[in-house]
């Protein structure tokens, strides 16, 4: 409640009390004492060429431009996270159409012989 900080404290001292039995803080090291530890692998690859197509038409943008040159905190956050999303999977970037390989021009229609419908009303 807004200008009552007493009360605010008194309320969330009411909830601490009632969660506290539900809650349960355990730390990694003391729930999971067989695991190894951490280890990082940092693999770099190479983009695809539409992926570079991307990332090279989102930096010629001329808003990502302006956008870098002001160099505010969360304009320059949300550059490096378009970027991110290029190389990570560039559909979320940039839709494409699903193209299949599998095309069928006409229906198959199957006809079962007339024994087996027989057998199976039978």
């Amino acid at each position: 409640v807004e200008g009552r900080s007493a009360l605010n404290e008194e309320i969330v001292g009411k909830l601490h009390t009632l969660l506290r039995p539900f809650m349960l803080r355990r730390l990694k090291s003391e729930v999971a004492r067989d695991l190894p530890t951490k280890r990082e692998v940092v693999v770099h690859c190479r983009l695809s060429r539409r992926q570079r197509a991307i990332y090279c038409n989102y930096m010629d943008l001329a808003e990502t431009r302006t956008t870098l040159a002001e160099g505010t905190f969360h304009g320059v956050v949300a550059v490096l996270l378009g970027l991110r999303k290029v190389c990570n999977h560039p559909d979320l970037f940039e839709d494409r159409p699903i193209m299949s390989a599998l095309v069928i021009q006409h229906a198959i229609e199957l006809l079962l012989p007339r024994q087996c419908l027989l057998l199976a009303n039978a």
